[in-house]
């Protein structure tokens, strides 16, 4: 027969406590690691976030002079070809 003496009790029971204290140090290490992670992630993507609004303003500032719109295509190839026109009419007329 096993009998359990009040020391055996006290020990198991202090063991039980430093074995919980430990794993609670352990998440709570864990999880302040995981905070600081999440927080330099926060940091790189407001960054990225910035430097892409900055791109973005600036292909914004450049659209006039890189691109042209339909419509002013059409009109000036319309003046183009009504020059030609023109000329065709002179050159056949001589």
């Amino acid at each position: 027969m096993i009998t359990l003496e009040f020391q055996h009790i006290a020990w198991l029971a202090g063991l039980l406590i430093l074995w919980s204290g430990f794993l609670i140090a352990i998440i709570k290490a864990l999880f302040r690691q995981l905070v600081s992670n999440l927080e330099k992630g926060i940091n790189e993507d407001r960054i990225a976030w910035r430097k892409l609004d900055s791109e973005f303003k600036q292909a914004q500032a450049r659209l006039p002079l890189d691109y042209q719109r339909r419509e002013d295509s059409i009109r000036e190839y319309t003046a183009i070809n009504m020059k030609l026109d023109k000329l065709y009419e002179i050159f056949r007329k001589a």
